[in-house]
């Protein structure tokens, strides 16, 4: 399996994680894990790298906008740790509503 192959799986089975967490009815539960699972794994593995490369850059365009939002939060916080002149709580509130 190529490297791109296996952060795609490993994605994957984040996303699993959730939905773990997240689906009660085990009858759903049981036919995730025993039909859904192994047919996502088997066609991540028969993807190229090329279409897998797509799928990727779509969900971290998604996700952009986030992270470099907690970035922004991080920063001001880091800041505000080393500073005696703290950030206003108008900038950091609206940063802190996602993280």
């Amino acid at each position: 399996m190529t490297e791109i192959q296996n952060l795609t799986i490993q994605i994957l089975n984040d996303c699993m994680k959730i939905v773990e967490s997240k689906v009660d009815n085990p009858i759903y539960k049981k036919v995730i894990f025993t039909m859904g699972y192994p047919y996502a794994k088997k066609q991540i593995a028969r993807s190229s790298d090329k279409e897998l490369i797509k799928d990727l850059n779509m969900i971290y365009n998604r996700l952009q906008p986030y992270f470099e939002k907690k970035q922004l939060k991080d920063s001001i916080d880091e800041a505000n740790r080393l500073s005696d002149i703290k950030v206003p709580d108008f900038l950091s509130k609206k940063v802190g509503n996602y993280f």
